[in-house]
């Protein structure tokens, strides 16, 4: 047995397989921050600790971004458990298992004028899949029993294995005086983790509610066009998705989509040129979220074509989907007509040379020439975060798709703070290459 209940909320946490948490220190948080040092120092866990909150909660969600995992961002509390607003939205939309930690006073503290103290429950609003409150945390209560289970479904809920929607979890811990531990025999012994880790978590016993796969009702021989965008960090990358495979139907997709590879360089250009309507689909499949270009956002709001979403591709809790989307499930075997996939390759090649040929000029525009040198002279393995303004626009406008890189950013809700922090996150969580951010206007 543990020597304190938050060495069990710790423990319970990397039995559930958590490996990375960013934490905050401040004084109401200092006996969890005790509890995650001792664990650190253990190699139960990695700890990485940062002073400022904001960067602390963007440096979480770049790890979980890239990881698929959730890790907790730990504070104090008051505004500093405000901070975190921003990348707990930025999960939300993004699908991004970020568990937001927040120390907090013991309830009769609240609406005394007692510092640093705000009303937490709710504070992160809608965003959060769950909320928990657990009881206040009073040295030999005993309450390790349900501080397990409520980390465990916290977890699970994150994950997206309770029936929801991976994305962020909000857990509020009051705590109450005295805040700095006793050390005394006992201190920093663990118990035996679990075996398997991430294989055998407690959270397993959560699992989202069986559901048939739904056939999607297109048809697989009409003219379709595949549109791939950003996916919820815990999606699966299907083999075929990141060869591009799809019965040769053309696809367009953003960087940081997983069919970016196999990708027509120049779709987005060609979805709005006089061309456009004779590469026109009668259907759409979409496999993530688009949210870059406008020629896309128009061919979705066509009411003419026949637009579906691949199950587990898209979050219809956190970002919505476009009206337009007729149904969610999984399309059958595409069998695109030979004529006009072809008139989409030749169009895409024409295309190209045009647009080496613009960014050759001395005259073309910096950001584009930059993308597209960056992304060609990366090394395989290697990760590029890009900024959610102009970096993710020039890289998808210019670059030429290739594989052996990952590409991220943060389009859950495009906000242009806190990616340098999550390109840090991102990149301690990479272990194929070195990491890259292209950032600025």
């Amino acid at each position: 047995m543990c020597s304190s209940d938050l060495e069990v909320l710790v423990d319970e946490l990397t039995r559930c397989g958590v490996t990375d948490v960013v934490l905050c220190p401040g004084s109401r948080n200092a006996p969890l921050s005790f509890a995650l040092h001792r664990a650190d120092t253990a190699r139960r866990l990695r700890l990485h600790v940062r002073i400022d909150e904001r960067t602390g909660a963007f440096l979480a969600l770049g790890l979980a971004l890239r990881s698929g995992w959730p890790v907790p961002i730990v504070c104090t509390s008051g505004t500093a458990a405000a901070n975190l607003h921003p990348a707990v939205l930025e999960a939300c939309y993004a699908g991004v298992p970020l568990l937001a930690v927040t120390a907090d006073r013991p309830p009769e503290m609240v609406g005394t004028g007692a510092n640093q103290t705000v009303v937490q429950a709710g504070l992160f609003a809608g965003a959060p899949r769950l909320e928990i409150s657990l009881g206040v945390a009073r040295r030999g209560t005993g309450q390790q029993d349900g501080w397990r289970a409520a980390v465990s479904r916290a977890v699970g809920v994150a994950l997206g294995r309770a029936g929801v929607p991976p994305g962020p979890v909000h857990v509020n811990l009051p705590f109450a005086e005295p805040l700095v531990p006793e050390v005394g025999p006992g201190a920093g012994d663990w118990p035996e983790p679990l075996t398997g880790r991430r294989g055998n978590a407690p959270w397993t016993t959560y699992p989202p509610p069986a559901q048939p796969a739904t056939r999607l009702p297109l048809d697989p021989a009409a003219p379709t066009l595949v549109l791939g965008g950003a996916l919820p960090a815990t999606a699966a990358r299907p083999p075929d998705a990141a060869a591009g495979g799809w019965g040769g139907a053309p696809v367009v997709a953003e960087p940081s989509s997983p069919l970016w590879p196999g990708a027509l360089r120049t779709g987005p250009w060609l979805l709005g040129s006089p061309r456009s309507d004779e590469l026109r689909p009668t259907q759409v499949l979409l496999h993530g979220r688009p949210t870059l270009h406008r020629s896309v956002a128009r061919l979705l709001a066509d009411e003419t074509v026949a637009v579906y979403a691949v199950a587990g591709t898209v979050d219809p809790v956190g970002a919505g989907l476009p009206r337009s989307v007729r149904a969610i499930g999984t399309p059958p075997p595409l069998r695109a007509p030979a004529e006009w996939t072809a008139r989409w390759g030749d169009a895409d090649t024409a295309a190209s040379v045009a647009l080496d040929k613009a960014l050759a000029e001395p005259s073309a525009p910096m950001g584009l020439r930059l993308a597209a040198a960056l992304v060609e002279a990366l090394p395989p393995g290697a990760l590029l975060t890009l900024g959610s303004s102009n970096p993710v626009r020039d890289v998808s406008l210019a670059a030429r798709p290739r594989t052996g890189l990952t590409v991220l950013a943060n389009r859950g809700v495009a906000g242009i703070d806190g990616t340098v922090s999550t390109s840090a996150g991102a990149t301690l969580a990479h272990d194929t290459g070195p990491g890259y951010a292209l950032l600025g206007d």
